[in-house]
């Protein structure tokens, strides 16, 4: 069956009766009917779309005529976009630019040269970057290939996927899930919106962590209604949905993409143990040398390992200048500018009324620093330069607010649900400092997740702003507030260290809290501060945990992720 186009059929397509294959092709103007190589095609059903290649269409297109009303010739560039309608057979074209090359729009990611097409009973859209010739690509060779070709293939993280293939697949509750029963006995379930938003084919996942699945086209109720093997790597689902613009699609999925994440209550056991942060009795600071940490990624990874299941590691003999201390934090990630700039100096002012506590000799509580960001920094580096032997006092010391807030929430736990429900204000409010500041932020001190585990723990009495909340909970948080602070404060597991000129102690500003003691004023001691982002941190150490740690999950770092 064809369609004319101002007296001259422009497509066809036919459908096998007893294989139910389709055939799809282009008229000329001569009547010849010019079969087109498909880019696209799910046999079996009427309601589906096809789309031809530009190969031979586009390279004889030049040759095809057609007569507008006022008899004029004009050149028609035959088949760019073609839509079924609702008869079959019926289609629509939209024009390109006979003028360009094959080649250039086959790698053109502009949007005029995005392929799309669609029909009532089904939509699919491969958008701007999206090429034309990664689908062709994907249909000739295999599914698998085609993910690799897009870089979706995560070598990195699936070589720790412990699968052994995949033993039954079961489309279950008329299309609602998709169970999946693997060689090792475990079962996952995965929800049929689910699958279709993690759908691997190149129009919904053109590149690597660009999911382009237009949620507006989907039926809320999409069922699963075939599910296939290709190969031991690759499932191949299709959805069908009624009630939307997408009628159907068909799309694969990696098994180590499923298996990597299932949310099946075992898996995500598994990995929640991975998650959940230890606590150590012994209060001993791990030591690295910086040497070792600048030239090796073993010990990098050793440094990383420590502030992430410990919070806490000393690096000794960095070099006495700020470029050193920055060379060593930067094998980590750059460092996080704050109201402070990219680095800070603690050192006793001359300033009768310095801008900040910390540059005074008066002791210091346990605190952690910029909690007045929506995003405090995550680790923080304290490189002593100078400490001079004649001074008394000046150790610092740390304290591990999780393992505090764990020990509050099994001991007072009406008062810790206080502190996690109602908000506090943190804040610097300071316009004659050097950087003026103007920064506010509110919110619980303590966060927990969907599971109750705790995620966040802030803290910082100094920035504390007044209180603003309902009258009705203002006494609940001052009573609940002052047996935590009194907890921190009379806290006694801590790790104490007097620094000296080359140590450099780094820490999990996100879990761990630091203080400072007294100090006598015959002498000078100097130190040089930076910080690094929690989220870049956390990233670094999944990435060498994917490369040394065999693929484990990294412990929260403090960060509000509730994972």
């Amino acid at each position: 069956m064809g369609t004319k186009h101002n007296g001259h059929l422009v497509g066809w397509l036919e459908q096998n009766k007893k294989s139910d294959d389709i055939s799809l092709g282009a008229w000329g103007h001569n009547g010849v009917k010019l079969p087109g190589r498909l880019v696209a095609v799910i046999p079996g059903s009427f309601g589906l779309t096809w789309a031809l290649s530009f190969d031979p269409v586009l390279r004889t297109s030049a040759e095809y005529t057609s007569r507008s009303e006022r008899n004029e010739t004009m050149l028609r560039p035959l088949v760019r976009v073609i839509s079924r309608g609702s008869s079959l057979g019926c289609f629509r074209r939209t024009q390109v630019d006979a003028s360009r090359s094959r080649r250039h729009v086959l790698s053109s990611t502009r949007k005029t040269s995005a392929l799309q097409w669609s029909s009532a009973s089904l939509h699919t859209s491969i958008r701007a970057g999206a090429r034309l010739a990664d689908v062709e690509a994907e249909t000739s060779c295999s599914y698998l290939e085609g993910i690799k070709k897009r870089g979706f293939y995560l070598d990195d993280i699936y070589q720790h996927v412990k699968l052994d293939g995949v033993k039954d697949l079961k489309i279950v509750e008329d299309g609602k899930h998709l169970q999946i029963t693997w060689e090792d006995g475990h079962v996952s379930r995965f929800y049929s919106m689910w699958l279709r938003h993690n759908c691997h084919c190149g129009a919904c996942l053109p590149h690597t962590s660009t999911v382009l699945v237009d949620f507006t086209k989907l039926d809320e109720n999409i069922r699963v209604t075939s599910a296939k093997m290709e190969g031991d790597e690759v499932i191949v689902v299709g959805w069908t949905g009624e009630n939307a613009e997408e009628k159907y699609h068909e799309g694969p999925i990696l098994t180590k993409f499923l298996r990597y994440h299932c949310y099946s209550d075992a898996a995500d056991k598994q990995r929640r143990e991975q998650r959940a942060m230890p606590f150590f009795e012994d209060k001993t600071i791990p030591v690295l040398e910086y040497n070792d940490v600048v030239n090796s990624d073993e010990a990098l990874y050793k440094w990383l390992n420590a502030l992430s299941e410990q919070g806490i590691c000393l690096i000794k003999n960095v070099p006495l200048n700020k470029e050193e201390m920055l060379k060593t934090a930067e094998r980590i990630a750059q460092v996080q500018h704050t109201i402070y700039g990219n680095t800070f100096e603690v050192e006793t002012s001359p300033d009768p009324v310095p801008e900040n506590a910390a540059h005074t000799r008066i002791g210091l509580d346990l605190h952690m620093d910029q909690i007045h960001y929506e995003s405090p920094p995550g680790l923080q580096l304290l490189h002593c330069v100078k400490f001079d032997e004649c001074i008394k006092g000046g150790e610092n010391f740390f304290v591990d607010m999780h393992e505090v807030a764990k020990k509050f929430k099994e001991d007072e736990p009406e008062a810790f649900y206080t502190l996690t429900r109602v908000p506090s204000t943190a804040n610097t409010v300071d316009y004659k400092r050097a950087r003026p500041a103007h920064v506010r932020i509110q919110r619980p001190l303590i966060a927990v997740n969907h599971k109750d585990e705790i995620v966040s723990v802030l803290w910082q009495p100094m920035l504390i702003a007044p209180l603003q909340v309902p009258e009705r909970d203002v006494e609940l948080f001052y009573k609940a507030y002052k047996k935590f602070y009194s907890l921190v404060k009379n806290y006694q597991s801590m790790y104490v260290h007097r620094l000296r000129p080359g140590d450099m102690i780094s820490f999990n500003n996100r879990r761990v809290s630091h203080g400072r003691r007294a100090y006598t004023e015959n002498g000078h001691r100097l130190l040089q501060g930076c910080y690094i982002n929690a989220s870049e941190f956390q990233s670094k150490v999944q990435m060498f945990h994917n490369k040394y740690g065999g693929g484990r999950w990294p412990v929260r770092n403090g960060s509000i992720d509730w994972q």
